[in-house]
């Protein structure tokens, strides 16, 4: 496909798209050489540094060097006079120079829909309290008075469910805080290779417990900027998904890969693995991706959403890669600082 195709597919559609013609050439600039009327980004130059913000830029800057004759596309949000956009972008590279097509993508509100479904996850252990609640006043108004092991049962059992649910409120309410527009991260400087190691010592509980092992290997000494909270918080959803979906007596191997200026960290399991459909909604909120694990975990759906948004956050970014029956490997990457 060359640009005069896209050129041609435009025009049956551009009286209701906002679109933009860019020239890229220099990885820093670009150059708006023709729009449509409505759009909110006159012609003209300008730096990539004032439209796109910092947690994408670098990624921005990455994906630039990948464009060729054929066309590729990649999505970004774009902002300019305190307006906020995105932008699905079709690039192509002809004679060393690169024309962008950025098409405006029409904001969707979910809100209703992600909110009916956390209160649908919420419902079920709420629902199970209640049910406990008035079995035990059933009890308690029996002639045949209940015991002090059903009491401590039941309570556990409502502690239990208390747990589920004030789970799901918390990552509403964390990844709800990580998108608001002033959210600010504190970080400090860390060896990495340091900080997995010791992350690794410290949750192998819920590995021992299935008889999987963990493998960590790295040869790496460099420091990335953390906030170690957040990056524990990755960790655990990792750890937690890699181990649902393995079975007892397999093994996940931990590794971290200097690559220019940046650091991999890889988690691969031996699991079940998913097939294309769940993957593409890997980061999707209460997407398709949601399954129970081997042992009957509830998944709640929100797990690698909040994943992505921390790493966005760290100017890093996370990749899936996976095969049904052959197990998953989930790669983070960071940047190295001095």
């Amino acid at each position: 496909m060359k640009v005069d195709d896209l050129e041609e597919k435009l025009r049956l559609f551009e009286s209701s798209v906002t679109h933009l013609w860019v020239r890229w050439d220099d990885p820093e600039k670009v150059n708006v050489t023709d729009c449509s009327k409505d759009s909110f980004l006159p012609k003209g130059s300008y730096k990539l540094a004032d439209l796109i913000d910092e947690n994408e830029l670098a990624n921005i800057k990455d994906y630039h060097q990948t464009i060729a004759e054929e066309v590729s596309a990649r999505e970004f949000y774009l902002k300019y006079q305190s307006k906020k956009t995105r932008i699905s972008c079709s690039s192509q590279k002809i004679n060393d120079e690169t024309t962008c097509l950025w098409v405006v993508v029409p904001e969707v509100d979910h809100t209703t829909k992600y909110l009916q479904n956390a209160a649908h996850d919420i419902k079920a252990p709420l629902g199970s309290i209640l049910s406990i609640v008035n079995l035990m006043h059933h009890q308690l108004s029996d002639e045949n008075p209940i015991s002090e092991q059903d009491i401590k049962t039941f309570l556990d059992m409502i502690k239990l469910s208390g747990s589920k649910a004030l789970h799901i409120a918390n990552e509403v309410l964390e990844l709800a805080e990580m998108e608001s527009p002033g959210y600010q991260l504190n970080t400090e400087k860390v060896i990495f290779s340091d900080f997995i190691d010791q992350y690794i010592k410290t949750h192998r509980l819920l590995a021992i417990k299935k008889q999987i092992k963990v493998n960590f290997k790295s040869d790496s000494a460099a420091m990335v900027e953390l906030n170690t909270a957040k990056i524990t918080r990755v960790l655990d959803n990792l750890m937690s998904n890699a181990i649902k979906f393995s079975k007892e007596n397999s093994s996940i191997d931990v590794s971290i890969v200097e690559d220019g200026g940046r650091l991999e960290l890889r988690m691969k399991d031996r699991g079940i693995g998913m097939n294309s459909e769940i993957l593409e909604h890997i980061f999707v909120k209460f997407g398709k991706s949601r399954r129970k694990g081997l042992d009957g975990e509830t998944p709640h759906g929100l797990g690698m959403s909040i994943v992505k948004q921390i790493m966005l956050l760290h100017r890093g970014d996370v990749r899936v890669k996976s095969k049904e029956n052959e197990g998953t490997q989930v790669s983070l990457y960071f940047n190295i600082v001095s």
